[in-house]
């Protein structure tokens, strides 16, 4: 499943599981409610959803990241990476 992760500035793509998925919901949710959480709908075929913080709009999307950042060790530096400029995936072919 491939996962977006949407700031004002920027779209980061990375490949999850379910059980990443169902715990980025969760973790979301717990932190900020349900009325904070912003999902696309999952496609069956194509496995896309997009992640984000949106109550007080688009800016809140990177609390959100930050979420996600912590739940997986092994996307930290992936993240830290694209955010530190050396990758830029605002042009993804995703």
């Amino acid at each position: 499943m491939i996962a977006y992760l949407n700031t004002p500035d920027t779209q980061l793509v990375c490949g999850i599981t379910e059980k990443e998925y169902d715990a980025i919901e969760m973790r979301i949710t717990e932190e900020y409610g349900m009325g904070y959480l912003y999902k696309q709908p999952r496609e069956v075929k194509g496995g896309r959803v997009s992640f984000g913080v949106t109550k007080y709009g688009k800016q809140r999307m990177w609390e959100g990241l930050n979420t996600w950042v912590s739940l997986n060790e092994n996307l930290t530096k992936y993240l830290e990476d694209v955010l530190g400029g050396k990758e830029d995936l605002t042009k993804s072919q995703y």
